[in-house]
């Protein structure tokens, strides 16, 4: 389940972007486990993104779709979302990244919920699955 905060849908946001991006957290329901995961994989995710940053890249922004809003001009001159089997949000991003600008919201934000998943081949439900699995998950390649 996802919530937006009071007052989301009635903001006005700036025209020029062609999406923004929104800050986040994971709600895991109550299960420890789930949640230490979570946290895991999201730490991963700030550190990709600030790294990204730090090299001044137009790219440094969190490739989430259930925390991303998106201009419905942009959104049609890049012809919508790229038919693929996972990665949509991402793929999509990169393409509005072209068109206009994508801001990294700072004031208001969404809780997404966290759960193992294998629906898709990458993504959080499966860095989930494989974090909770891993015994030493900060041993991993894609940690170090």
């Amino acid at each position: 389940m996802q919530s937006g905060p009071s007052g989301f849908f009635h903001s006005d946001w700036p025209a020029q972007y062609s999406a923004i991006c929104l800050p986040f957290t994971h709600d895991a329901a109550g299960n420890p486990e789930v949640a230490a995961a979570t946290l895991i994989y999201e730490l991963k995710l700030h550190h990709y993104v600030l790294h990204l940053q730090r090299i001044g890249s137009p790219y440094a922004f969190y490739a989430l779709g259930s925390s991303c809003v998106f201009n419905s001009a942009s959104y049609a001159a890049v012809r919508g979302v790229p038919l693929r089997s996972a990665g949509e949000d991402f793929y999509l991003l990169n393409k509005l990244a072209k068109v206009g600008p994508v801001h990294t919201a700072r004031d208001r934000g969404v809780t997404l919920e966290s759960r193992c998943s294998g629906r898709t081949p990458f993504g959080t439900g499966p860095a989930v699955s494989e974090l909770l699995a891993c015994r030493a998950p900060f041993r991993r390649a894609d940690f170090l």
